[in-house]
């Protein structure tokens, strides 16, 4: 009866427990379906941070974030999940087309992170493989395993995309 709900699994509603699982896009949505799922960690890079809220936006499959031309201010795929006890949290996406007409920035995730009471920080990761990026951006953002800011897309097992993007407080 209310087929657009399936859309508010990653959405806290008042008096509700915030969920560490959310589904940004509808089963018709264009686009390669992609699990994306991680780890917030503390600074020391080892304790997972439970409770963390992280907000996740891309572009769609055509590399849009707004059909009605408000851009990344209003982005029409985007999810608000809060991690788990251990420090987890899983988003069912799309893969992101890269911006049209544009030879510089590669496909992305946007991941804005924070912290009751702290100050939002970035933990935005580019599509490993992309053709648009360079090897110094390999060498500048893809040293980190998996808290590098240039991530792989993988097939596992099941044939089901996923990626993996851990995140260190700092």
């Amino acid at each position: 009866m209310f087929p657009a709900m399936l859309l508010l699994i990653g959405v806290t509603l008042v008096g509700q427990t915030p969920s560490w699982r959310a589904t940004m896009v509808s089963p018709n949505e264009p686009g390669e379906p992609l699990i994306l799922s991680g780890t917030v960690y503390q600074r020391d890079g080892r304790t997972p941070a439970a409770g963390v809220r992280v907000r996740i936006y891309h572009t769609d499959a055509s590399g849009v974030y707004s059909r009605d031309g408000d851009g990344e201010s209003s982005p029409r795929l985007q999810a608000i999940v809060h991690t788990n006890e251990d420090g987890r949290y899983e988003v069912r996406t799309i893969v992101p087309g890269a911006y049209p007409g544009q030879r510089t920035t590669a496909a992305h995730i946007h991941m804005m992170v924070s912290v009751s009471g702290g100050t939002e920080q970035n933990a935005t990761f580019s599509v490993a493989g992309d053709p648009r990026l360079t090897q110094a951006d390999y060498q500048k953002h893809g040293q980190a395993g998996t808290f590098s800011a240039i991530r792989p897309i993988e097939r596992d097992p099941n044939g089901s995309l996923r990626a993996v993007r851990d995140i260190r407080l700092r």
